[in-house]
């Protein structure tokens, strides 16, 4: 090796390119153990994004599929070689619903959703069954392809459209039911029945005084309330008075009111049935219990339609429909003497007999299953079945 100067230029020229060849190894090593780390996690992002139990696709803004993952494929029922190159709109179908969707959907390819998404009537490719899903898209930064991301709402999607048939179907077939056999909580579909249903349905819209006939027990007050809640006064109140409960003395109290002071123990101004009932229906159980004596009162009413109450000299007009019934005969009660005429004549301008359930053993069912179904929820318990060997023992 040389010696002086010229060997000192020498060594520090060796130890530069030593240097060097150091530092190259060095930055060869980083560049690898870099390339190692990426290929790392190039590998688990690949695997991330097949994996995702959230469908994957990146897809070019005229829809066609670049890449997808193995949810993606799953849910669109794709195989993987006929992937690629295709057309997202392919899967939309052709109804007009579907195809309203898709318009509203392709310029968001170029823009991005909300968070909320948007859900997509589609078709599978394999078995052209429906599909629907809810999708979020977010342009790539360069503009180069769209990230979509979608789930399968299907099965939530026909549990509510199921949930949509059920209930309509449910309306219908209470609408039918109501129409066939039912009037609010009148049960059964008796040849009888179905005939008072009929005159139900005549009287209702009119303005006519009706008298409702029947054994005890027979359901005269809810033909009352059928007619009433199909009138036009079904907005107003229905107001009852059971005449067999009031005392002789206190009938045209209850019926027109008083003034405070009218009697002893009148300690306030307190209006009559009629009065509450003014633009609604006045139901008059047992007409045939009211005396003689006030009967011709209670026929002014219905003739003039004013009162005056009880202790007061002010007169007062009333607008009232008027349902009487009875289980009495009161033909026979006017034949004896019992019963004004012309009274009963002003309240059976449109006569309805409830015929009682022995002539409508058909009701019988239905009416025990009706029953049943009401103690079985009032007791919170299961509801029994009534076999048919106990019905036919009616």
């Amino acid at each position: 090796m040389p010696e002086g100067p010229r060997g000192i230029d020498v060594m520090r020229i060796f130890a530069a390119r030593v240097r060097a060849e150091v530092e190259r190894l060095r930055i060869e090593a980083a560049l690898r153990e870099a390339n190692d780390r990426l290929a790392v996690s190039e590998e688990q992002f690949r695997d991330l994004f097949e994996e995702a139990p959230i469908a994957y696709v990146h897809q070019s803004v005229d829809t066609r599929i670049l890449r997808a993952n193995h949810t993606a494929m799953a849910i669109l029922g794709l195989k993987p070689d006929e992937t690629v190159g295709l057309l997202g709109t392919s899967f939309f179908p052709d109804t007009p619903e579907a195809q309203r969707r898709l318009h509203d959907a392709l310029p968001l390819l170029a823009s991005g959703t909300d968070a909320g998404g948007v859900v997509l009537e589609l078709r599978r490719r394999d078995d052209g069954s429906p599909l629907w899903v809810r999708w979020w898209c977010k342009p790539e930064p360069a503009g180069n392809y769209t990230r979509s991301m979608f789930m399968d709402i299907t099965d939530q999607v026909l549990m509510e459209q199921e949930k949509a048939r059920l209930e309509a179907q449910n309306t219908y077939l209470l609408d039918e039911i109501r129409a066939e056999q039912n009037f609010g909580d009148i049960v059964g579909g008796s040849s009888g029945l179905k005939k008072v249903m009929e005159q139900v349905g005549l009287v209702a819209p009119t303005d006519a005084t009706v008298l409702i006939t029947g054994e005890s027990g027979t359901g005269k007050e809810l033909v009352a309330r059928a007619i009433h809640e199909r009138s036009a006064r079904r907005e107003r109140p229905l107001v009852k008075l059971n005449c067999s409960a009031v005392p002789e003395g206190l009938f045209e109290s209850e019926f027109f009111g008083h003034v405070k002071g009218a009697f002893t123990g009148a300690l306030k101004d307190k209006p009559g049935r009629f009065e509450l009932a003014d633009g609604g229906t006045l139901f008059l159980d047992e007409i045939g219990e009211v005396p003689f004596a006030m009967q011709a009162k209670l026929l002014r009413v219905l003739q003039e339609h004013e009162l005056e109450r009880v202790g007061d000299t002010r007169t007062r007009k009333v607008d009232v429909r008027v349902i009487a019934a009875s289980n009495r005969d009161l033909k026979r009660e006017v034949d004896e003497g019992r019963f004004r005429r012309d009274l009963f004549y002003r309240l059976s301008v449109f006569p309805i007999e409830v015929p009682p359930l022995r002539e409508r053993a058909k009701d019988i069912g239905p009416l025990v299953a009706h029953f049943i179904l009401h103690s079985a929820r009032r007791m919170s318990r299961p509801e029994p079945q009534v076999s048919k060997q106990a019905l036919d023992l009616k």
